[in-house]
């Protein structure tokens, strides 16, 4: 099942992705765009009316005092055939057979993600690990960052504003990208909406990997325009139905697209020994 993001409404009717997550208003800290509950609504059943599934995105953080309105969303929601989460409350008020476990820095080893899908539908492998803990972790039940990016920081604070506040400029924009010093060709996009993120440089990636990676492939395109989204989506359908992978990464750099794998062949953890030496 290929699974993507909806950063835009259009991106539904791509024939070749076979479910999509939704981002609503003010309970989407991982998705990059958001829908109001109305217009959410209507893509559910636009989505469904194309046999494709729709998923909806609550991985906010939330308190006591929002239960009521959480239960509201997920009630008009009800016909959604999932429910990413990691807040706790979101696992309390959504049946087992709708929970999308999905904590992109925690599920890192076997023991705690089969712990999670135990109780879950679905979960998110961490795209932080390398392969042979991602393989590890293959089954039925799992979702792979297949392609995209992620935030790799998050703050409340509306941080661009109170910058611009300090530095005595008025007219600014909510998106920028940032450059380190002594590393120019790292760059970073920082965003503000309902806080501050600052999103993953380039676009992780699995290519031939896939081969040995039973599950789900998740697509999170971040800020990416319709057309090319379209294209990405396609060049994996194409490669999994062929089962030539080695052609996924020359696909997407033809796009233009800057890529990476993370720590997929990095060693990630050390030994007591190791770390000394």
């Amino acid at each position: 099942m290929i699974i993507v993001e909806a950063n835009d409404s259009r991106i539904i009717n791509n024939q070749h992705a076979d479910g999509f997550v939704i981002g609503i208003q003010g309970n989407s800290s991982e998705c990059f765009h958001h829908f109001a509950l109305d217009e959410a609504l209507a893509l559910v059943k636009q989505i469904k009316k194309l046999n494709k599934k729709a998923f909806i995105d609550l991985t906010s953080m939330y308190h006591e005092e929002d239960v009521e309105s959480l239960q509201n969303i997920i009630n008009q929601l009800n016909d959604a055939d999932g429910f990413l989460y990691h807040d706790f409350l979101v696992h309390s008020l959504v049946p087992k057979e709708k929970r999308v476990y999905y904590a992109p820095t925690y599920m890192t080893n076997k023991e705690d993600f089969d712990l999670m899908r135990s109780d879950s539908t679905y979960v998110l492998a961490s795209p932080e690990v390398d392969f042979e803990s991602l393989k590890r972790m293959a089954s039925e039940q799992t979702w792979y960052l297949t392609f995209g990016t992620w935030e790799i920081f998050h703050s409340r604070r509306p941080l661009l504003t109170n910058y611009f506040k300090y530095r005595g400029i008025k007219d600014h924009k909510n998106q920028y990208t940032l450059k380190e010093e002594f590393r120019p060709t790292e760059e970073y996009h920082i965003v503000e909406a309902r806080g501050t993120k600052i999103y993953l440089n380039d676009y992780y990636y699995l290519g031939s990997e896939i081969k040995d990676l039973k599950g789900h492939y998740f697509i999170k395109p971040f800020n990416l325009p319709y057309e090319v989204v379209d294209q990405v989506i396609n060049i994996y359908y194409q490669a999994l139905q062929s089962g030539n992978f080695e052609e996924i990464k020359e696909g997407l750099e033809a796009l233009g697209i800057k890529l990476h794998q993370t720590f997929l062949y990095q060693k990630v953890v050390l030994t007591k020994g190791e770390a000394y030496e």
